[in-house]
């Protein structure tokens, strides 16, 4: 595939009802701790969404083990979930779909991804060896397809190729946002490790 033939759209939480969010998110070494001391220093912003601090241990398939943001049950509306994705929903994730890290951070004046988890905020990229990586344009290419899990990056919806004719712009366009904060990210985490 020519990664330059990726055509994006940006993340609309009005069609995707951030189902991205649908299994939480695995969190890197430094980020547990980090996230239960914002739900420590501001529990009024997250009350209401979940008890405890928001971080549980999970497992997803025998592939992958560790700390991860907890879930909780959530009906999706219309045919929106994939038939393969679970209905829950991060415990971080607001009715309307919104990060209560992000929207703490902006409250605060902060960037709006200081306080998310690295794959929250870089999705639909992986990182990979040499920096973020777009996904692929086809789904039997998604690296998350195992036996019995048909993938995930390409089943969301900004992640998901879509032509230009329906309104998709070339992936380097789409998440140039995400892409400079990557740069500046990654590369203090490559300094401080």
């Amino acid at each position: 595939m020519n990664p330059e033939l990726l055509h994006l759209k940006r993340c609309d939480l009005a069609v995707c009802q951030a189902m991205c969010c649908y299994d939480g998110a695995y969190l890197e070494p430094d980020e547990p701790e980090r996230l239960r001391a914002v739900v420590a220093a501001h529990p009024e912003h997250f009350a209401g969404l979940f008890a405890g601090d928001g971080v549980t241990e999970g497992q997803w398939r025998g592939v992958v083990r560790g700390s991860k943001t907890a879930v909780r049950p959530h009906a999706f509306s219309g045919s929106v979930l994939p038939a393969h994705f679970e209905s829950t929903r991060c415990v971080f994730t607001e009715a309307d779909g919104k990060c209560a890290l992000q929207t703490l951070a902006v409250a605060q004046g902060q960037h709006p991804w200081a306080y998310k988890p690295r794959v929250c905020w870089l999705h639909p990229f992986h990182r990979g060896p040499f920096g973020p990586e777009p996904p692929p344009m086809a789904t039997e290419d998604d690296p998350h397809q195992i036996e019995g899990y048909a993938g995930y990056t390409t089943f969301t919806h900004c992640g998901r190729h879509t032509s230009p004719e329906a309104g998709g712009e070339p992936w380097f366009v789409t998440c140039r946002e995400e892409m400079a904060y990557a740069a500046l990210v990654l590369e203090d985490l490559d300094d401080a490790g």
